[in-house]
């Protein structure tokens, strides 16, 4: 009985426990260069280090990855394994750290994707990652992955909040660590289980790409997020509308143009005699101020998706 618990928690791989422990420490030192590298560009304040919230860091990443291990070795030999663990993956990330000991407010949309992007995804993403790792090799890596992460804790300064490197580290490095994961562990599955997933990386490889372009702007139709009040009550602040790019544009068609540096979404109130147009808000008393020209205008309105665009402002918001 002993020894069969030793080995739901020890796997007795010692080849694949050495390459998940090497995976654990790459990885790790990567997020803390990362981390330091967050500091350098962003600054840092210091912050008060606790003997107690250290001891019980360590108490609840041991406890915790015991936990997911004895899972882990339950369901190793069965077939679906990404099923069977996902429910423990899912639940232990409530017990990432930085989760656990955020003590940030959820009042306002912005707030609230503070609390998704920053804390929710990043432990979620790195549940997932400490399950591969836990799969794979044991409970060893998971344990170094974790614990070593705590090094951050023992030095009284951390860097300042920046939105897109809390994305770039907390999220996309993460997601980068399970490609590897699964591109070298994957390599020792039968063929047969790699087909499916020789056609799905390119397809998800291409679908990621086509969206990033989207988001880029490089298509006839792009996206903007609505950052002021100005033409509620139909588009409220948050929403993200989907410009079409080199329409015609008529009186009463909602477009988006250039302000300065600005990119303004109203309404055409008007068009002038030699081929201007007067804008307005929809809540404004107002014309806007001054005329635009056709090469002003970006696109036209044609289609609003609610509070989707709360994602964008939250990145350009100043913390």
């Amino acid at each position: 009985m002993r020894e069969q618990f030793k080995n739901k928690i020890m796997l007795s791989n010692s080849s694949a426990v050495k390459a998940a422990a090497f995976w654990s420490a790459a990885f790790v030192a990567v997020s803390l260069f990362c981390h330091y590298l967050t500091i350098e560009l962003s600054g840092s304040n210091r912050v008060e280090i606790s003997a107690v919230k250290i001891l019980i860091s360590v108490g609840i990443i041991i406890v915790s990855e015991f936990f997911r291990n004895i899972i882990i070795g339950i369901t190793r030999d069965k077939i679906h394994k990404v099923i069977l663990t996902l429910p423990i993956t899912l639940v232990l990330s409530f017990t990432d750290l930085s989760f656990l000991f955020s003590t940030k407010s959820i009042d306002t949309p912005i707030e609230i994707c503070d609390f998704i992007f920053c804390f929710v995804m990043p432990a979620i993403v790195n549940s997932f990652v400490l399950t591969e790792l836990s799969f794979n090799g044991g409970i060893i890596p998971a344990l170094i992955y974790r614990l070593v992460s705590l090094i951050p804790l023992l030095i009284p300064i951390e860097p300042n909040p920046y939105r897109p490197t809390a994305l770039l580290f907390g999220i996309l490095l993460p997601i980068v660590f399970l490609i590897i994961l699964d591109s070298d562990f994957g390599k020792e599955q039968e063929k047969q289980q790699r087909k499916p997933r020789k056609i799905m990386q390119p397809v998800l490889a291409v679908v990621l790409i086509i969206v990033f372009i989207f988001f880029m702007g490089l298509f006839p139709v792009k996206p903007t997020a609505i950052a002021t009040g100005s033409m509620e009550p139909q588009y409220q602040v948050g929403d993200m509308v989907i410009i079409s790019k080199g329409a015609e544009y008529t009186v009463g068609d909602v477009i988006e143009f250039k302000n300065g540096s600005e990119q303004v979404v109203h309404r055409i109130a008007k068009i002038t005699d030699d081929g201007n147009y007067i804008t307005k808000g929809d809540a404004n008393n107002a014309d806007d101020a001054g005329q635009i020209t056709k090469d002003d205008i970006v696109g036209k309105v044609i289609y609003k998706v609610p509070c989707l665009g709360w994602i964008t402002l939250w990145i350009h918001s100043v913390h």
